[in-house]
């Protein structure tokens, strides 16, 4: 999304050259449809800003939910994979466990999660 914005932002930056060797002929967009655009790119602009602070709020919560998992084994398998976006292989690596033994310890993990934040619906 920001490299979306930010390559608005360059197009209308962008002005072109003029060739004065040719007649003069009005070919350049009205000032209206520059203002037009400009305005679009400032409201995407808004609202890319609300749809990142909303997700560092959330980000923020997460992270201290799982800072406040009992199990050191599970905080540090649910930190590694949703706040340090690691992969199940990458932490196992890491963490000098078996893959099978950290998929198993991710689900429990999970599990226990879900109950601590009476997330119901997550354990099914």
């Amino acid at each position: 999304m920001i490299q979306e914005l930010n390559d608005k932002r360059d197009r209308l930056c962008f002005l072109p050259g003029i060739d004065y060797s040719r007649d003069r002929v009005q070919t350049s967009p009205s000032a209206d449809s520059q203002f037009r655009a400009i305005d679009e790119l400032v409201d995407e602009n808004r609202e890319a800003i609300t749809i990142i602070r909303e997700y560092e709020r959330k980000m923020s919560l997460i992270s201290a939910q799982i800072r406040g998992m009992e199990k050191d084994l599970f905080f540090r398998i649910l930190y590694e994979r949703y706040i340090n976006g690691k992969s199940m292989k990458e932490i196992s690596s890491d963490m000098g466990y078996s893959l099978l033994y950290i998929q198993n310890s991710h689900g429990s993990a999970l599990r226990e999660f879900a109950k601590k934040y009476e997330l119901l619906s997550y354990i099914e």
